[in-house]
């Protein structure tokens, strides 16, 4: 059985003080600009999922057009993105997402992926809106 908190320790000695974890949820410095991601990583049945937010609900939702555009956008990404899957949640908000099975995560996977979605949902984010809320 994988020890999620042993990995995600070893992870934080290693980064550095610039990150910050609060149970399964890491706040982790993105570019040299000050920017920084939420990533929250949760154990769904028999795997890991690794989320972070890129559009919060009000952005998605604002109109039907702009919905259509955006879903566009996100499926032309997902077909090039190798790890991470965007998607809408059911609160509507555009989320950077990464499954793996729970029985089988190394702390290479785990730092891999968690610098991946750090990285892919903030590009995503900066693109849309020019800013860092998530």
């Amino acid at each position: 059985m994988v020890d999620l908190n042993k990995h995600l320790d070893r992870l934080m000695s290693e980064l550095g003080d610039t990150w910050e974890r609060s149970n399964n949820s890491l706040r982790a410095p993105v570019g040299r600009c000050g920017r920084h991601q939420r990533i929250r990583i949760a154990k769904k049945s028999n795997e890991f999922v690794f989320t972070s937010g890129v559009l919060g609900s009000k952005a998605v939702s604002k109109n039907a057009r702009k919905w259509r555009r955006l879903a566009r956008l996100v499926w032309g990404i997902n077909a090039e993105q190798e790890l991470v899957c965007f998607r809408f949640d059911k609160e509507d908000r555009l989320v950077g997402e990464i499954r793996h099975p729970a029985d089988h995560l190394d702390y290479d996977e785990l730092r891999c992926y968690v610098l991946e979605i750090a990285a892919a949902c903030d590009r995503l984010e900066f693109l849309l809106t020019g800013r860092d809320v998530y």
